[in-house]
């Protein structure tokens, strides 16, 4: 069946204690590719962003992949060039999987873990069936003249009901199975409340087996969803901004309370932000314009060092510079920060003034008129 929107990915565990080990962690074909390659984004360990591209040869739909380091755990989406369609694999250490099949259906095989998920999969056909009749309908409306945003609405109600359907069977089918490891990532499509009381009602071995890295992953991304919401409901219009500390490229540390005294525009990005490096020369002229009543800071955030470090030499801001912290110092949770790039201005006294999201012109209209007051 199509595999959309609900996650059809899964490891896969040796079938018995006897059996050889296949040469590569990942095999398969698939029928049907117009293509001589497949293209391998592969999610870091922290399941939180690409961590790198790389690619696979497919010869008469035949391919074989494995990992730069086997050992961490690792979830890839293949992507046949030139396509939109996809399909995604969670890679366990040591374990290996085959995939059989096209590109809009296919199976797993190489293991019980496997059978397990493929029992799940068929209980759940019809709805994965009538999803993509959705999809196929918004398509068919957006080709006949229907906004695409329009035709989604009109198809939202049957949308969310059949996810509601989904939702509902992986609970159960994790509820029923909890000492299959299969469940662990079945439920991993459920939201914040329902995917932690299904966590609870796992077996122990499965909570701390194989696939832990990957639940306490999805657990710290919903606490840290809800400590951006609790933040966004602090973080308003003439509230005082809450005070933190990051560090500067040369190790040093910066405190919001230490800028005190001038205005501040508190400035999160990324070097992988395509608008907010877009943004940088608006910033140069405002901070050229302002530096001497306002100061500026940006906090690089979702990047790595290298790239940080990089970007810094390659576009020479010449106002403070910082590197998000993570954990309980993740500045941008705490300002519940929800799109890049995202600026704030606090003014003198620590209190903010407004919040703006994306590359937005609004932003220096508002910084022109505070200063003029």
């Amino acid at each position: 069946m199509k595999k959309m929107f609900f996650a059809a990915s899964a490891a896969v565990l040796l079938a018995s204690c006897g059996q050889k080990a296949p040469e590569h962690q990942l095999t398969g074909h698939l029928d049907g590719l117009d293509a001589d390659s497949l293209i391998v984004y592969v999610i870091n360990e922290s399941f939180s962003r690409q961590d790198y591209m790389d690619t696979i040869a497919v010869t008469n739909g035949d391919f074989v992949y494995d990992l730069k380091d086997p050992s961490q755990l690792r979830l890839i989406a293949l992507m046949p060039k030139g396509q939109n369609s996809n399909l995604s694999v969670l890679l366990v250490p040591g374990e290996y999987v085959r995939i059989d099949g096209t590109m809009d259906e296919y199976f797993f095989s190489g293991s019980k873990f496997y059978e397990d998920y493929n029992t799940y999969d068929r209980s759940i056909t019809d709805y994965q069936r009538e999803i993509s009749g959705i999809m196929d309908r918004a398509r068919e409306m957006h080709e006949n003249g229907t906004a695409t945003d329009s035709a989604m609405q009109i198809m939202q109600g049957e949308y969310e009901a059949l996810m509601g359907k989904m939702s509902e069977a992986a609970k159960d089918w994790a509820a029923s199975h909890p000492d299959q490891d299969v469940s662990a990532y079945i439920i991993s499509a459920l939201d914040g409340s329902d995917y932690k009381a299904a966590v609870e009602k796992l077996a122990p071995a499965v909570r701390n087996g194989k696939l832990s890295p990957y639940i306490q992953s999805r657990l710290d991304r919903i606490a840290a969803e809800e400590a951006r919401e609790a933040a966004q409901q602090r973080c308003v219009e003439g509230a005082e901004a809450p005070d933190f500390t990051v560090l500067d490229p040369n190790g040093k540390p910066i405190t919001l309370s230490s800028l005190r005294g001038k205005a501040l525009v508190l400035d999160f990005w990324g070097s992988w932000c395509v608008w907010c490096i877009k943004g940088i020369p608006d910033m140069k002229t405002a901070y050229k314009k302002y530096s001497k009543k306002v100061e500026f800071l940006s906090i690089a955030c979702n990047d790595t060092d290298e790239k940080w470090r990089a970007a810094l030499e390659e576009q020479q801001m010449p106002w403070l510079q910082a590197f998000n912290g993570t954990d309980k110092n993740d500045v941008s949770v705490l300002y519940g920060i929800q799109g890049y790039p995202t600026k704030i201005l606090i003014d003198a006294d620590g209190k903010i003034v407004k919040t703006i999201i994306g590359e937005d012109p609004a932003f220096y209209e508002l910084l022109d008129k505070y200063c003029k007051k």
